[in-house]
């Protein structure tokens, strides 16, 4: 499984200064122009509020499942864990556009 960040990086935010929806912003401030934030999502709908947290705290869950993987990789023993661990690595190479 690849370390490489294709996505923007994070940490995410909700913007709520809209009045036709919610924007994700993510920060640029690895990249060399003079825009320090973009917009990663927009949000619409009658769960915008959930919604939008879930995919701002994207970045944060995609470590910690991988932190979670690494762990379970040394340690899982008993099939419902190594089951655990095949579920994380499957929700990660979901999220990455990755090979399992």
């Amino acid at each position: 499984m690849s370390n490489q960040t294709k996505h923007t990086p994070g940490p995410w935010t909700v913007d709520e200064n809209y009045t036709d929806g919610l924007r994700i912003r993510g920060n640029l401030s690895h990249r060399k122009h003079d825009a320090v934030e973009e917009v990663v999502a927009k949000v619409y709908g009658p769960r915008e509020n959930p919604d939008a947290r879930l995919i701002a705290a994207a970045p944060e869950l995609l470590e910690a499942l991988k932190l979670a993987i690494a762990f379970f990789e040394r340690h899982a023993k008993t099939p419902a864990e190594i089951k655990t661990r095949d579920a994380m690595i499957d929700a990660v190479a979901k999220a990455t556009g990755g090979d399992r």
